[in-house]
C-alpha cells in the first residue's frame, strides 16, 4: 500500500508592474479548477530576481517591459545563475514586442503570450503545456543521468575487486541522485539477523553502519518474499500495513519512508539471499517514482555482481592460502622425517661402532666386561629409545631382536616376535622378497622403500622400510637391520593435499568460469544499451568500447581499443572553442586535444551537447556524461564517457518550435483577419502577417474572375521589389491554361511548390511571366470559399532558389482555410446587415399592426363591456318578473301562463349564459381572469354538477349514471370554473345524446400505470406519468368525425351548421373547457366515433395523499416503510424537501406522504433555511439548483448553526457533472443523489442514514 497525497501546487512568480494586469492573471489561474497555483506577485525586476532566488518557483509569467528594465534582462541573468533545471518561463508582451518575445524565447523563455489577446483558457493551455513539456525534458535528463550513472558502477564493478569500495560507491551515487536521506546495503547472517555493512547519510540523521539488526519477522519466515525477488516500497511506513513491531524497528532509525531491493545470489541453480539495497527518507513521507525503482533495481543487480565477484576472490584467495599453509605443513613433516632418517643413520653408525667394539675387545672379555656392559646397556637404550621400529634379522629374515616400538606397530608380544619371519607381517610379499634378495645379493648397504603391513590382529597401515647390512662378530653372519616407520598420518596428509589440489583445481577452474560468466554479464550489460560507453587511460587511449558505441560510430571494437583517442570523435574546432571557454572559466590553460577533455572532465566542465563524427565522416548530435575514474587511492587511472545519440531528440525539438512559430503565426493572423469584416482590409493583414513571419520577399492574393483571368488584389511586398497590385490601375493577367481547365490543378485542391523556376521545366511564356513578377522560387495554394475556387494565396522568394519546408507549406494552407472563412464571414456579415435593415422594417410593420390589433381589442373589450351592461339591464327586469310571475305573487296562472312564463325565464337563463360565456373567453383571450384555488370536495363538484342536467336528461329520458372512488379527496381548483367545465361537457352530452341514450360521469386519479376509478385511461395521460385525477364524460350520443376534432375547441365554431340549426349554442363551450382546464395546469382529451358516442376527459393535476398511494401501489408493502418498534404510537419523521419543480414536488411529497413520512415544503434556498429554523426537520432533501439562494448556500448556511450541525442533509441535482459530489459534501452535505432518482434509492438512503445517526 502506498501514501496517496494531493498534487503539489504549482508555484507561479508573476513580474509585472501593472496591479489591474496581475489581478487579472491570479483571477484566470483561479478559474481552472486543474491548476492549484501558490501566486508570488512582483512589481520591478529587481523584486522578482529576489523572489527568483528565495522561492524557486515552478514557472514565471514576465512582462517585457518592467520600470527598472525589461524582461529581456531578467532571462539574461536568471541564465546566468542558474546552474541546475532551468526555471520555465512565459513572456507576456503587447502588441507590437513581437520581436522582442521572439528575442526572448532564444534566451530560453518556453513562450509568449499577447497582453491584449490573453484569455483565461489560453493562459491555462500554455502554462500546462510548459510546465508539461518541462516535466519530459526533465525526465529525460534524469534517465540519462541515471543511464551514465549505472553504466558508470557497472564500469567500477568490472575494474574493482573489493566490495567495500564498490557498496561504498554505490550508497553515495544513489543517495545523491535520489535525493534521499539515507542508502544501506544490509548483510544477513546465517541466523537472519543481519548487519548494515554499507551506509551513506546526511545530517542530522543517525548512522547504522556496523549496527546488527535482529528482525523476529525476518527470522521467523527466513526472509519472505524477498527470497522471491520481491521489490517493497512503502510512501508512508504508517500506511503500509506494517507489524508494530517492523514500524518500532524503523522508528528506531527514524524512518518514514522506505524502498528495498533485495540482493541475490546464484548458486547452481538456485538463488539465495545475500542481503538488501535500502533507501530511507527519514523527514517526510515519498511517493516512490517508477524510475527511482528501476534504478535501485538495476544498481542491485550490479551489486551481486560485485559481491559474487568478491566472494569468488575471496574464496580463490582462501584456497591458495590453505592450499600453501598445507604445503608448509607437509614441508615441515618432510624436515621432520629427514631429521629422523638421519637420527637412525646415527643410531644405526653408533651401532655398529658398537658392535665392532664388542667384537674388538671379545679377545679381552674378562678385562673388558664393565666396558661391555656399558655398550650393551647404551646399545639397548638406543635401541630402545629409537622413535622407530628396530628389527634385526637373519638374511632369511628370521627376527632375532626387536624395539618395544615394533611391538607396538604389530601389535604383538617380545616373546612372540622372536623367531617369527618378517614376511608375516608384509602384506606386498612378492615385493618384500625381491627387495630383500636385491639387497642380499647386492653391494648396496642401505636401502628405502614404501609397503603396507598388518599386525598381528589383521590392522593393515603403510610403513616405510629402511634396511641396512650387518656381519655378526660372533659368528660371521649376515644380518640385516630394519627400521620400519608407520606412515599412515603422511599418507593421509599426502592424500589430503591431492584432495585439495584436485578440490583447488575444481574451484579455480568453477571460480574461472564464474568470472568469465560475470565478464560476460557485464559485456551483456554495455552492449545492451543503445548508449555509447568509451573508457580510456590517463593517455586518452580506448580501452572499452561497446556495442552501442560500435553501432554509433561505425568503427569495430578492435580498430579503437588500446589503438586511439576519443579525439577522433570531435570536431578540433569545437574541442578548441569548449577549451577556451573551460579556460576563462578556470583562469587557467588547460591544454587542447584529448588533454582538454581530461582536465574539463576534472573540473566538471564537460558541456552536455557535442557534437560527434562517426567513422564515414558524418555528424551528428550527442549527449555526453564524461566523468575521471580512481582507483582506491583516488588517484585518477582514465576516464569514463557515456553518449547518446540524440538526433530525434533534436528533430522533435526542431518540429516543437517549427510548430510553435506555426501555431504562434497562425493564431496571430487567424485573431488578427477575424477583427475587421471588411474583405479587403481581411486579405491585406493576412499578406502582411504572413511576409513579415517568413521574412519573405512579397506575398499576394490572386483573385478569380467569372471567365478565369484574374488579378492581383492585395500583396506585401518588401522593400525593392516591383509591386504588382496599384490601388489606381488594376491590371487582369491573362492565363490561357487557368481559363481553358477552369482553374487547373488548383480546381481539385492541389498546390504548385517550386523551389527554382528554372530547374522546374516550366514552359518558356510561363518563366517569361514569373520574370515579370521577379520570382525565383514561389508556394502557392488554393483558396476555396463555399466550396468554390475563389482565388489563390501565393509566398515568393525573389532573389534566389529557395527549398519549401513541409511544415510551411502546411501553415500556408491553414491561412488559407482561415483567409477562407474570414471572407464567407465577410459575406456573411453583409448578408446580415441587408437582412438586419429588411427585419427592422419588418419590425416597423408588425408594431403597427400590433398597435392597430391592441386598439381593436380595447374596442371589442369596450363594446362587450357595454353590451353586456345594455342586456343584463333588461335581462334583470325579464328575469325577475319571470321570477315574480312564476311564483304567482301577481295571482294565480292557469296550466298555459306558467307554461310562458318558464320559457321566458328559461329563455332568459340561456341569453345569461352566453353573456357570460363570451365574456369569460374574452377575459381569457385577453390575459385578465385569474383563477382562485381553493380545497374542493371531488364528489360535491360532480354532485352538484349532475343536478344542472338531470332535468334536461329525464326530459329525453337520457340515462345519467356516476362512479366516484371511495377513498377521493379534496383538490386544489376554482369550484366556480371546474363546475362550469363539468356542466358544459354534460350539457353537451345531453344535447347530442338521442332519447333513451346513456350519459356517465366517472372519476379516476393515480399517475402512470397506477390508477384508481371506472375511467379508461388515455395512453397520452399514461405516458405524462404525473398524479392527475381524471374527469371523464361518456355519452352515447351522435360522434364526431375525425375530420371535425381538429377544429372542435376553437371559438364561435361548430363543426356543422346543420347542427347549428338542430341544436342552440354560440360554439364557445368546448373553447370555455380547454383554456379553463389549461389554467389549472391539466388537458383535455377527446376520443369519439359517429354514431356510437364520445368520450370527454379532463385530466387535472392531484396531490396523491397516503391513503391514495397505499390503495393505488400495491407493491409497496409494510417492508419498506420506516420501521419503529412503536410505530402505533411514534410521531413519523419530518421531511424538509427543498424543491421549486412542481412536478418534482407531485412525485416526492406523494411518495413520502405513501411512506407515512411528514413533509414540509420550500420552495427556494431561501425559504429552506428559513423553514430549517422553525421546523426543525429529522431530514432535509435539498435541491441544489433553484432560484434565488441556491442549494449550497442553503446547506452552508444550515451547517453554520451548531443545532442543525448533525441533521441529515441529501443532495439532489440534474446536472451529475464530476466534481458535483465533492462540492456537495464539502458544502455539509450527507450524502448525495443524482437526477433522474428512483424513488427506492431515495427510500432506501434516508433508512440508512437514520440507522447511522
Amino acid at each position: 500500500m502506498t501514501y496517496q497525497v494531493s498534487p503539489p501546487a504549482v508555484n507561479v512568480l508573476i513580474v509585472d508592474d501593472s496591479e489591474s494586469d496581475r489581478a487579472t492573471y491570479l483571477r484566470y489561474l483561479q478559474l481552472d479548477s486543474e491548476l492549484l497555483c501558490n501566486c508570488i506577485e512582483a512589481e520591478s525586476l529587481e523584486e522578482g530576481l529576489n523572489f527568483w532566488r528565495s522561492q524557486k518557483p515552478d514557472i514565471m509569467l514576465i512582462d517585457i517591459r518592467l520600470p527598472d528594465g525589461d524582461g529581456l534582462e531578467f532571462l539574461e541573468i536568471i541564465h546566468q545563475e542558474e546552474t541546475g533545471e532551468k526555471t520555465p518561463a512565459i513572456i507576456l508582451t503587447g502588441q507590437g514586442d513581437e520581436k522582442l518575445a521572439v528575442r526572448a524565447m532564444k534566451l530560453g523563455a518556453s513562450d509568449y503570450l499577447l497582453k491584449g489577446e490573453l484569455t483565461a483558457k489560453s493562459l491555462a493551455i500554455v502554462i500546462k503545456q510548459v510546465l508539461r513539456q518541462t516535466v519530459l525534458s526533465r525526465r529525460l535528463q534524469r534517465s540519462q543521468k541515471q543511464q551514465g550513472l549505472i553504466a558508470e558502477i557497472a564500469l567500477r564493478v568490472r575494474e574493482f575487486l573489493n566490495l567495500d569500495d564498490i557498496s561504498s560507491t554505490i550508497v553515495r551515487e544513489v543517495r545523491q541522485f535520489l535525493g534521499a536521506d539515507r542508502v544501506v546495503v544490509y548483510k544477513f547472517q546465517p541466523d537472519m539477523g543481519g548487519v548494515v555493512v554499507a551506509e551513506d547519510v546526511v545530517a542530522p540523521w543517525r548512522s547504522s553502519l556496523d549496527v546488527r539488526i535482529a528482525d523476529t519477522c525476518f527470522q521467523k519466515n527466513l526472509g519472505g518474499d524477498y527470497c522471491k525477488g520481491k521489490i517493497f516500497a512503502a510512501s508512508d511506513i504508517y500506511e503500509a500495513n506494517l507489524t508494530d513491531c517492523h514500524i518500532q524497528l524503523l522508528e528506531r532509525f527514524q524512518v518514514r519512508a522506505n524502498l528495498v531491493v533485495p540482493i541475490l545470489l546464484s548458486k547452481l541453480k538456485e538463488r539465495t539471499l545475500w542481503g538488501l539495497l535500502v533507501v530511507h527518507q527519514c523527514g517526510a513521507p515519498r511517493i516512490w517514482e517508477e524510475s527511482d525503482i528501476q534504478l535501485v533495481q538495476q544498481l542491485s543487480i550490479h551489486l551481486e555482481i560485485a559481491i559474487q565477484q568478491a566472494i569468488t576472490y575471496q574464496q580463490v584467495q582462501n584456497e591458495l592460502t590453505e592450499r600453501k599453509r598445507f604445503e608448509a605443513l607437509l614441508l615441515t613433516q618432510q624436515v621432520e622425517l629427514e631429521e629422523r632418517n638421519r637420527l637412525l643413520e646415527v643410531t644405526s653408525e653408533e651401532l655398529q661402532c658398537t658392535i665392532e667394539e664388542l667384537r674388538v675387545t671379545t679377545e679381552d672379555l674378562i678385562s673388558q666386561h664393565r666396558q661391555l656392559e656399558y655398550a650393551q646397556i647404551r646399545y639397548q637404550n638406543l635401541f630402545d629409545v629409537a622413535p622407530d621400529g628396530y628389527l634385526v634379522t637373519d638374511k632369511s629374515g628370521q627376527i632375532l631382536e626387536a624395539n618395544q616400538v615394533i611391538l607396538e606397530l604389530l601389535e604383538i608380544h617380545y616373546s612372540d616376535i622372536l623367531g617369527s619371519f618378517l614376511d608375516e607381517f608384509i602384506i606386498q610379499r612378492e615385493f618384500f622378497y625381491s627387495q630383500l634378495s636385491y639387497l642380499v645379493s647386492r653391494d648396496y648397504e642401505k636401502t628405502t622403500w614404501e609397503i603396507t603391513m598388518e599386525s598381528l590382529q589383521s590392522h593393515p597401515f603403510p610403513a616405510e622400510i629402511t634396511a641396512t647390512k650387518n656381519i655378526n662378530p660372533a659368528d660371521k653372519e649376515l644380518q640385516l637391520c630394519w627400521i620400519i616407520r608407520n606412515i599412515s598420518d603422511r599418507k593421509l596428509a599426502e592424500q589430503a593435499l591431492q584432495q585439495l589440489n584436485q578440490s583447488l583445481e575444481i574451484k579455480v577452474k568453477e571460480r574461472t568460469q564464474e568470472l568469465s560468466q560475470v565478464n560476460k554479464l557485464q559485456r551483456a550489460i554495455l552492449d545492451g544499451t543503445d548508449y555509447a560507453i568509451i573508457s580510456t587511460d590517463l593517455n586518452g587511449i580506448i580501452q572499452t568500447f561497446n556495442a552501442g558505441a560500435e553501432k554509433m560510430f561505425g568503427y569495430r571494437m578492435e580498430e579503437v581499443v588500446g589503438l586511439v583517442t576519443p579525439e577522433i570523435f570531435h570536431d578540433h574546432e569545437e574541442i578548441l572553442a569548449k577549451a577556451n571557454k573551460a579556460t576563462a572559466v578556470l583562469g587557467q590553460d588547460i591544454g587542447t586535444g584529448f588533454t582538454a577533455l581530461i582536465s574539463m572532465a576534472m573540473q566538471g566542465l564537460i558541456d552536455e551537447e557535442w557534437i560527434d563524427i562517426r567513422k564515414d565522416g558524418s555528424r551528428f548530435p550527442v549527449s555526453m556524461a564524461m566523468t575521471v575514474l580512481k582507483d582506491d587511492s583516488d588517484q585518477p587511472i582514465g576516464t569514463l564517457s557515456v553518449r547518446q545519440d540524440i538526433s530525434d531528440r533534436k528533430e522533435a525539438e526542431l518540429r516543437l518550435k517549427q510548430q510553435a512559430l506555426q501555431k504562434q503565426v497562425l493564431l496571430h493572423i487567424t485573431q488578427a483577419i477575424r477583427q475587421p469584416l471588411n474583405v479587403l482590409n481581411i486579405l491585406n493583414i493576412a499578406v502582411q502577417e504572413l511576409r513579415l513571419a517568413f521574412d519573405l520577399d512579397r506575398v499576394a492574393i490572386y483573385r478569380f474572375q467569372p471567365d478565369w483571368n484574374g488579378e492581383f488584389i492585395v500583396e506585401s511586398v518588401a522593400d525593392g521589389w516591383v509591386k504588382l497590385v496599384d490601388d489606381n490601375l488594376h491590371k487582369v493577367w491573362e492565363d490561357t491554361y487557368l481559363q481553358e481547365t477552369q482553374g487547373g490543378r488548383f480546381a481539385n485542391y492541389e498546390n504548385m511548390i517550386v523551389t527554382d523556376i528554372y530547374e522546374e521545366g516550366l514552359q518558356p511564356c510561363h518563366i517569361e511571366l514569373l520574370e515579370q513578377f521577379q520570382a525565383r522560387a514561389y508556394a502557392i495554394v488554393p483558396i476555396f470559399v463555399s466550396g468554390n475556387l475563389w482565388g489563390l494565396l501565393g509566398m515568393y522568394q525573389n532573389d534566389r532558389p529557395y527549398v519549401w519546408q513541409e511544415w510551411e507549406i502546411d501553415l500556408l494552407e491553414q491561412i488559407a482555410n482561415q483567409v477562407a472563412i474570414a471572407i464567407q464571414q465577410a459575406h456573411l456579415y453583409e448578408q446580415i446587415q441587408t437582412e438586419l435593415l429588411i427585419r427592422k422594417q419588418t419590425e416597423a410593420q408588425i408594431r403597427k399592426a400590433n398597435e392597430e390589433l391592441l386598439r381593436a381589442t380595447k374596442m371589442k373589450d369596450e363594446f362587450l363591456a357595454n353590451m353586456s351592461h345594455e342586456l343584463r339591464t333588461p335581462l334583470n327586469s325579464i328575469l325577475g318578473l319571470s321570477e315574480a310571475l312564476g311564483e304567482q305573487v301577481f295571482g294565480l296562472m292557469n296550466e298555459k301562463q306558467v307554461k310562458a312564463i318558464n320559457t321566458v325565464a328559461s329563455s332568459g337563463e340561456h341569453l345569461l349564459s352566453l353573456i357570460n360565456d363570451i365574456l369569460d373567453l374574452s377575459k381569457i383571450s385577453s390575459g385578465m381572469m385569474e383563477i382562485h384555488i381553493e380545497p374542493v370536495s371531488v364528489r360535491n363538484l360532480c354532485e352538484s354538477s349532475l343536478v344542472f342536467i338531470r332535468q334536461q336528461a329525464n326530459h329525453k329520458r337520457v340515462r345519467v349514471f356516476s362512479e366516484i372512488p371511495e377513498n377521493i379527496h379534496n383538490i386544489n381548483v376554482e369550484q366556480r370554473r371546474i363546475k362550469q367545465v363539468l356542466i358544459n361537457l354534460l350539457t353537451n352530452a345531453v344535447k347530442f345524446t338521442p332519447n333513451e341514450g346513456t350519459i356517465s360521469l366517472l372519476v379516476a386519479f393515480g399517475q402512470g400505470e397506477r390508477w384508481q376509478g371506472a375511467a379508461t385511461i388515455p395512453q397520452s395521460v399514461r405516458e405524462m406519468n404525473a398524479p392527475m385525477i381524471l374527469f371523464q364524460i361518456v355519452d352515447t350520443g351522435i360522434g364526431i368525425s375525425p375530420h371535425d376534432l381538429a377544429r372542435l375547441f376553437q371559438p364561435f365554431v361548430q363543426i356543422s351548421s346543420s347542427l347549428n340549426r338542430r341544436y342552440e349554442g354560440t360554439g364557445l363551450g368546448l373553447a370555455l373547457v380547454k383554456q379553463i382546464t389549461e389554467m389549472h395546469g391539466g388537458r383535455v382529451f377527446v376520443e369519439s366515433e359517429v354514431g356510437k358516442g364520445s368520450r370527454f376527459t379532463v385530466a387535472l393535476p392531484y396531490e396523491i395523499y397516503q391513503s391514495d398511494a397505499l390503495e393505488a401501489n400495491a407493491s409497496l408493502t409494510n417492508a419498506s416503510l420506516p420501521q419503529d418498534p412503536n410505530r402505533e404510537n411514534a410521531i413519523a419523521p419530518l421531511v424538509l424537501l427543498a424543491e421549486d419543480n412542481e412536478a418534482n414536488i407531485q412525485t416526492f411529497s406523494s411518495y413520502l406522504l405513501a411512506l407515512k413520512y411528514r413533509l414540509a415544503i420550500a420552495k427556494n434556498g431561501k425559504e429552506a433555511v428559513a423553514m430549517t429554523q422553525e421546523h426543525c426537520p429529522d431530514i432535509i432533501i435539498m435541491d441544489i439548483q433553484m432560484p434565488g439562494m441556491d442549494g449550497l448556500e442553503a446547506i452552508q448556511l444550515i451547517r453554520n448553526d451548531p443545532k442543525f450541525a448533525a441533521t441529515p442533509i441529501i443532495a439532489l441535482t440534474a446536472l451529475a457533472m464530476e466534481g458535483d459530489r465533492e462540492r456537495c459534501l464539502k458544502a455539509g452535505a450527507s450524502e448525495y443523489l443524482a437526477k433522474p432518482i428512483k424513488l427506492k434509492k431515495l427510500h432506501t438512503t434516508i433508512q440508512q442514514i437514520f440507522q447511522h445517526t
